[in-house]
């Protein structure tokens, strides 16, 4: 786990840029909180290679990066490859025990060496290869050509801009912001791109927040070479298995259970202490109960240390249930309470915007933000159990789905008006909306009601609509589909069933550019290495092939991993829902941060930028404060986007203070 930036000439015989490392290690300052550990720069005719290095595997000199291929099958006295990698390996023993075999000779023990001469031997086609989370570029000094490349899932970023002299890529979007901006170059944003953010929260990729700047894609790999790039895909999703065409349920539990034990196992390696969020819930139970068992068999020495976060909110707190499982378990438990003041939690906002590197308004953010700063004072990596509701159907909504095909005409109605008033009614009953609680679940449901199963899920997974956003927003306007990315995932999906295209979308694009994002940024911004066994490939690959009714049954999701793991969790862990790493946004921006946000979204340098509308925020917040209306995430996601633009797109200045900029937390007026 690390951080990589670098250049390349589309002259491979010069140099790339006037003085280029001075332009990469401009790039790697940015990057410093990735890599606490270390820092190299490698310049060669045609391209600069720069790595900030967090050290998990071989923790000598011998693993320091940028790290070139030192003896050739075909000998050679210069070094014919040089790799920066982003991530982990996994496999790494098993490919250099495979390579040596075969005549390799390696000089370190790290898993970015297995990556050179795997490509000596395979070219491009190495990364079919590999298992883990990683992001790369790997220059071939021979061909002056430079590869760059990403893991299946998208758990590691990578960002690249294309200009008449060359390339230049780095594991964040501020470092290229950086290098731009010393040379005078326009970074500007992307229109386009914000309304995306308002609508879903999050810049779905491959564009990004600032005009061309581009996101590698998952399971893509781009190499560039005299001024060309070509893009390619080496992996794909596999189809969803088709009712009546799966494998025996018996064999497949079984199946199951050894294949995330592997991955499981796999991602126990490290040479630095490691540990596991456990947030209460099954996904992150059925990693730890592994663990656990792994360690007794030897995998693992010391203690398996988990780690859960809790708020005075009772929607939200999971201490208690993760505790008790610890306890079972025998883990080496820590309780993380966040009880924030409005200050603290507006004093980490611009830091926060700053590492998540693109406006992004999931507010789990603040809470795995939170985590992961406690959590780095006990371990450096941290297992989790990201993937699983994806992967196996868990969320509410795809429950939700489920039944409201059963009940669409109790609350179709003749249209949406009708649908919203019903909902209204009929979730007053449960007490006033919250996101979480039954009034607020309630009330969506009832909403999206009678539409059609794509049409529901947009609906439902909407955070700004397009009134609403014409209504606070009239700066964005703009003729796109700000749903573009989903509706394409619908689109390339190619299933009969709609719950299996929705699935694919929330893999295809919410998964890697909300779920594996904020948990790396958040990670990442206190030098923690997160690791999720879920999304092993080939746990995702066995996961596909399970058909939807072994996955949701009528009494929620994940049907079958409950059984899998049923013989080692307590029953209510593997019969309960889960709340997660969520935070109150409710409660806080009524009360504690209702003046603050009032304060950031009306203030002369927030509406100067010609996006929000002063009425149409006033109108927002008072509907919240008052009850009137839930708009927690919308105010949220307005919040964030101008700390973005303070953070990364005006100052620059990594963690600029709002305190400092004028704008001050303090209660509802």
């Amino acid at each position: 786990m690390c951080g990589l930036a670098g250049l390349a000439s589309a002259d491979p015989s010069g140099a790339p840029g006037a003085d280029p490392r001075s332009d990469v290690a401009l790039m790697l300052a940015t990057l410093a909180h990735r890599g606490p550990d270390g820092e190299g720069i490698r310049v060669l005719p045609g391209v600069a290679l720069g790595h900030r290095r967090l050290a998990i595997i071989d923790l000598s000199e011998r693993g320091s990066q940028p790290m070139p291929l030192r003896c050739a099958l075909r000998g050679g006295a210069e070094p014919g490859a040089w790799v920066a990698l982003n991530g982990e390996i996994y496999n790494y023993k098993e490919l250099r025990s495979e390579l040596a075999g075969r005549g390799h000779t390696f000089h370190s023990d790290s898993d970015t060496e297995a990556i050179l001469h795997l490509y000596e031997e395979m070219g491009d086609e190495c990364v079919e290869r590999l298992r883990g989370m990683f992001a790369f570029a790997l220059w071939d000094a021979e061909r002056r050509r430079l590869l760059l490349a990403r893991d299946r899932m998208g758990k590691k970023p990578l960002f690249y801009r294309i200009g008449p002299g060359g390339i230049s890529f780095a594991s964040e979007m501020k470092a290229l912001v950086a290098l731009a901006r010393s040379r005078s170059q326009s970074v500007e944003p992307d229109p386009e791109a914000l309304r995306r953010y308002l609508a879903l929260k999050y810049v779905p990729g491959p564009g990004t927040a600032i005009a061309g700047i581009l996101k590698l894609p998952p399971a893509s790999i781009l190499t560039y070479s005299e001024g060309h790039a070509l893009l390619a895909s080496y992996w794909s999703l596999p189809e969803a298995a088709r009712e009546g065409e799966a494998p025996d349920g018996a064999r497949l539990i079984e199946e199951l259970r050894e294949t995330i034990s592997e991955s499981v196992a796999l991602r126990m390696r490290s040479d630095v202490p490691l540990g596991i969020f456990l947030s209460g819930g099954l996904d992150s139970a059925i990693v730890a109960s592994t663990m656990v068992r792994l360690a007794r068999a030897g995998a693992h020495h010391g203690p398996i240390r988990t780690f859960t976060v809790g708020f005075k909110e009772a929607d939200y707190d999971e201490l208690g249930r993760a505790s008790r499982l610890a306890r079972i378990l025998d883990t080496e438990h820590h309780e993380i309470p966040v009880r924030p003041t409005a200050a603290q939690t507006a004093d980490i906002l611009p830091d926060l915007a700053a590492k998540l590197d693109q406006p992004f308004a999931d507010s789990s953010a603040v809470a795995v933000y939170h985590l992961s700063r406690e959590v780095r004072r006990h371990v450096t990596v941290a297992l989790s159990g990201d993937g699983g509701d994806e992967l196996f159907l868990g969320y509410d909504r795809h429950r939700a789905h489920a039944l409201a095909g059963r009940l669409g005409a109790l609350f179709g109605g003749t249209g949406a008006g009708s649908r919203m008033v019903r909902a209204a009614a009929l979730a007053s009953l449960f007490g006033r909306p919250a996101r979480r609680n039954l009034a607020g679940r309630a009330r969506r449901f009832i909403e999206g009601s009678g539409l059609g199963p794509l049409a529901r899920n947009d609906l439902w997974i909407t955070c700004l609509s397009g009134p609403l956003a014409a209504t606070v927003a009239p700066g964005l306007r703009g003729p796109a589909d700000p749903l573009d990315a989903i509706h394409a995932a619908y689109g390339a999906a190619g299933e009969r069933e709609p719950l299996a295209a929705i699935q694919r979308a929330d893999l295809r694009v919410w998964l890697p550019d909300d779920i594996l994002h904020k948990v790396d940024a958040a990670c990442m911004a206190h030098g923690l290495e997160p690791r999720a066994p879920l999304l092993d490939h080939r746990v995702v690959e066995l996961a596909m092939r399970i058909p939807i009714s072994l996955k949701l049954r009528a009494r929620g999701g994940k049907a079958i991993l409950r059984e899998a793991f049923a013989r080692d969790l307590p029953a209510g862990i593997v019969r309960g829902r889960k709340a997660g790493f969520g935070v109150p946004l409710d409660h806080w921006l009524r009360h504690d941060l209702a003046g603050y946000c009032r304060d950031l979204l009306l203030e002369t340098r927030t509406l100067s930028r010609g996006i929000l509308s002063r009425p149409g925020i006033e109108t927002l917040l008072g509907e919240h404060v008052s009850g009137r209306r839930n708009h927690e995430e919308a105010i949220w996601t307005l919040v964030m986007l101008e700390h973005w633009f303070r953070s990364v797109m005006e100052t620059g200045r990594v963690g600029a203070s709002s305190r400092a900029e004028g704008v001050h937390a303090r209660g509802t007026p």
